[in-house]
């Protein structure tokens, strides 16, 4: 499958305090060099499996309203690949040469 990510991704490494939450970093990213994806949150479960949360609103009965996210599985997976493997946490791409694709 060719991929999605097509340029410039970059990665902010999250402070000492998010860090101890389970924040990693945030990634941006363009989709097919047409899309501009920010604020995608890098982050480890307890479990040690690491994943991006997409952003959101919460609204006040607690129900999330993402402003951006894959609409299937499949979609989410290639992504997670593409982005984590950049940034060395396995994926497709086990390439950890910076966290800016070109």
């Amino acid at each position: 499958m060719p991929s999605v990510i097509t340029s410039k991704m970059q990665f902010n490494a999250a402070p000492e305090k998010h860090r101890e939450k389970g924040v990693i970093g945030w990634v941006s990213f363009d989709i097919y060099e047409s899309f501009r994806v920010n604020a995608v949150v890098v982050k480890e479960n307890r479990e040690g499996h690491v994943s991006l949360s997409y952003p959101a609103n919460k609204s006040p009965d607690g129900t999330l309203h993402h402003y951006v996210r894959p609409l299937n599985n499949e979609t989410r997976l290639q992504v997670e690949d593409e982005i984590l493997g950049v940034l060395g946490y396995g994926g497709e791409d086990e390439s950890t040469e910076g966290t800016e694709k070109e």
